[in-house]
């Protein structure tokens, strides 16, 4: 509590679980005040859109020692709308940073989303034969208001683990077919 006022502690409780406080005076007219924690806890709880992870060439199969291109679509900002200590707040999280994850120790942290061929904008070449399972991670910046009031900026980031995508790492051989024609 600030200066020598005096009031209750309330812990803020959602669904069993305390998920913040606030400090109400004895003096104290107005709604309980809406804390950055309290809706960075909130920001971090809330589901956000996983990345799903789009692999080229397509089909699973990749080439060894050769860029195979990744990408995801999820780049729009997504919004919720919460009631927090009786007042509406919508939070709004926005892809920030894109962690590859190759699913062969490599990653790779950028903050595009790569983008489909020609584009070329984020590639892996994967040095061994195998199996590997690759996906993409979304780190989310946020921000919030109160009540349609101004945007205020989220300290924290929320992190999304995106679905894995199995893939096998293969050799291809050149291979001549068909004839030769001297002059042709």
């Amino acid at each position: 509590m600030e200066g020598d006022a005096e009031g209750q502690l309330y812990d803020l409780v959602r669904a069993g679980e305390v998920i913040g406080q606030t400090c109400i005076t004895d003096g104290d007219d107005d709604e309980p005040t809406i804390t950055p924690a309290l809706v960075e806890r909130e920001f971090r709880r809330l589901a956000w859109p996983e990345s799903v992870l789009t692999v080229q060439p397509r089909g699973g199969r990749v080439l060894v020692n050769f860029p195979t291109n990744v990408f995801t679509t999820n780049t729009a900002p997504s919004r919720r709308e919460v009631t927090l200590l009786g007042r509406r707040v919508t939070i709004e999280a926005q892809p920030a940073t894109y962690r590859w994850r190759f699913g062969d120790g490599t990653v790779r942290a950028t903050s595009s989303p790569g983008s489909p061929y020609p584009g070329l904008d984020v590639t892996h070449e994967y040095r061994d034969l195998g199996p590997a399972r690759a996906r993409v991670d979304t780190e989310y910046a946020g921000r919030y208001r109160v009540a349609g009031g101004p945007w205020i900026q989220i300290v924290g980031t929320a992190i999304i683990t995106g679905p894995a995508v199995d893939l096998t790492v293969i050799e291809a051989r050149p291979k001549l077919t068909g004839r030769y024609a001297p002059g042709a």
